[in-house]
């Protein structure tokens, strides 16, 4: 068996989920191959979604989340034409190609991109494999709507099957299974040796902020209020305990 795992790159999460689940099908013994979509069919569109991505979302944050809302709002429409399909329809060729040399007998996908362009392909003459896309997300983001003839989409869980829905897709296609990640990430380690490794005092809180492979989401900022948050805390059981002891005192 043979699995072709179409990528692309716009951030990091959807890389690391096809070597996850191309690790996987490796300890199976399941031929699995990674393939960034974009570069393969054009390494100008490549480098201008993987870096028009970054500056989008770093220096046009507002531009992006008026566009973004839109897209959310739009419904099924894998059936018509729009500017994505038409698009990506110059690149069939390459794409086709790639799919002839390797001959797999699946097609997994971990961003939605690459199944917009797999959909293209199946429209014009269907496929004889198999496609299977993975949402690395905890939220049906804009495009999945055009993404209606793959046979499979793996969700994070169940609370995102509506959502699908809305997207045009059929409750048979939608697999709430959770998203791919690294079989290290399943290993468990001593708390103390983990605290240990990372410099980490023993004896207090720890919390960890993530932000995306990227750091996106105001980290800084929500380290300030968290550390606020904390310093309140820590005045309201310091009056707490003074209250106390002045209730001792009055009491005798």
């Amino acid at each position: 068996m043979k699995v072709l795992i179409l990528t692309v790159t716009a951030g990091g999460g959807h890389n690391s989920t096809a070597s996850a689940i191309q690790t996987c099908f490796e300890k199976r013994g399941i031929d699995g191959r990674v393939l960034d979509a974009y570069l393969n069919v054009n390494r100008g569109l490549y480098s201008l979604i993987s870096k028009g991505y970054l500056l989008s979302t770093a220096d046009f944050k507002k531009t992006y989340a008026y566009f973004y809302a839109k897209l959310e709002k739009r419904r099924s429409n894998s059936y018509s034409t729009s500017f994505t399909r038409t698009a990506y329809g110059m690149f069939r060729k390459k794409m086709l190609a790639a799919i002839d040399e390797y001959q797999p007998d699946v097609i997994v996908y971990t961003h939605v991109f690459a199944g917009i362009m797999l959909d293209v392909l199946d429209q014009r003459s269907p496929l004889q494999v198999r496609t299977i896309g993975v949402l690395t997300d905890f939220a049906m983001h804009p495009f999945w709507e055009e993404t209606l003839r793959t046979d499979r989409v793996v969700i994070p869980n169940e609370m995102l099957i509506p959502a699908a829905l809305r997207k045009g897709l059929r409750e048979e296609q939608i697999a709430p299974i959770g998203i791919p990640i690294r079989p290290r990430f399943s290993e468990k380690v001593d708390q103390a040796e983990a605290r240990r490794h990372f410099g980490l005092a023993e004896d207090r809180t720890t919390i960890l902020l993530m932000g995306g492979s990227m750091g996106y989401g105001s980290i800084a900022e929500t380290l300030a209020d968290l550390d606020a948050l904390c310093q309140a805390r820590c005045r309201f059981f310091a009056c707490a305990a003074v209250t106390r002891r002045q209730k001792r005192k009055l009491t005798g």
